[in-house]
């Protein structure tokens, strides 16, 4: 492999776009190749909206990159290490095998894949492949995310009580999320992230319980789900709400509150971003690192490829759990009752 790690990027919608951005700023990465189908996106003439401020900034130089119309003509035919599919949910699986048989390293954006039986197929190829996978499950990365984890895990202020997360928005723009078959609604393309952040804090919950609605997708669009553990976690209370069906003009704004036996930590990220914590009658500012966590979780994937590491396939199957999470919100929304997830 070259000194500078060679990638190229299928997608150049909102989450292309950023992480073209995260690119082109890294001094190990040289950037080879896009593909999207949109022309205009190809040359620069159009720019995708992110949800938060600082993304999709869209000010990267393609004129000395190799353009693709189709994602896996660059596969086939560009020279990259890393090929990084920021596609449709419903391409994520067929893009990886294309990837993954060619022999290139693998970034794959969140969700993992469309359904629970394909995130295990992902698994699969990832246990026999030789490329470094990675999965684009960002608040894993996300500082003031990062800083909940580690309090969690320290129980620096006693066991947690209770932990709420929230992620609301307005309905995003695009023919793509009008298709729930291909998005899967605000269940799986916005609220896995707090599934996924609950799954890689807490473990498996064994029962969801879940109320929601459907929306413009013709999937669910808003859910509000309370997650049951067993053990040392058994009496606390987790829950988590996500949607995209706030009023047009509503802005886009993720949240937890995680209550301890000894204090309270709350972060917000709306207006502006802010970590505070509650403890003995005050209230102390946090501070955190800078910076988004698709910068960190790219930095973090190109370092470890760089010096070698191998994938780490705790972590896929962590994030392929989160699948089988929805899909039993999914159900329990459906039936009324309480659901398992079926893990495999």
């Amino acid at each position: 492999m070259s000194r500078k790690l060679r990638v190229g990027v299928i997608g150049l919608g909102m989450m292309g776009q950023t992480h073209l951005d995260v690119y082109s700023q890294m001094e190990d990465v040289e950037l080879v190749a896009v593909a999207d189908q949109d022309e205009s996106r190809l040359f620069g003439a159009t720019q995708a909206q992110g949800n938060i401020q600082g993304q999709a900034q869209g000010q990267v130089d393609l004129s000395h990159v190799q353009r693709f119309s189709d994602g896996y003509e660059l596969i086939e035919s560009a020279d990259v290490d890393l090929v990084d599919v920021c596609v449709g949910t419903n391409l994520h699986l067929s893009m990886a095998k294309a990837v993954l048989l060619k022999g290139r390293h693998l970034m794959v954006e969140k969700p993992a894949a469309r359904t629970y039986a394909q995130g295990l197929e992902l698994v699969a190829l990832a246990q026999a492949s030789q490329s470094f996978v990675m999965l684009g499950m960002c608040l894993r990365y996300w500082p003031a995310w990062v800083h909940l984890k580690k309090v969690i895990d320290s129980k620096k202020y006693g066991n947690l009580r209770s932990l709420h997360c929230e992620r609301l928005t307005s309905f995003p723009e695009g023919d793509f999320y009008h298709s729930s078959e291909q998005c899967g609604g605000a269940l799986l393309d916005l609220h896995i992230h707090d599934v996924d952040f609950i799954r890689h804090c807490l473990g498996r919950p064994k029962d969801v319980f879940s109320r929601g609605n459907i929306g413009l997708s013709g999937g669910i669009d808003h859910v509000h789900s309370q997650y049951m553990f067993a053990g040392e976690l058994k009496d606390t209370v987790v829950t988590a709400q996500g949607g995209w069906s706030m009023a047009q003009g509503y802005p886009f704004n993720m949240s937890y509150t995680a209550n301890f036996e000894q204090a309270t930590l709350a972060y917000e990220l709306g207006s502006g971003e802010t970590l505070n914590l509650y403890e003995h009658g005050e209230t102390h500012a946090i501070p955190f690192a800078q910076g988004m966590g698709y910068e960190h979780e790219i930095k973090h994937m190109v370092k470890a490829i760089l010096s070698g590491e191998s994938t780490d396939i705790g972590a896929i199957i962590s994030a392929v759990d989160g699948l089988a999470m929805v899909e039993a919100e999914a159900l329990s929304i459906k039936s009324g009752q309480v659901q398992k997830p079926q893990y495999i």
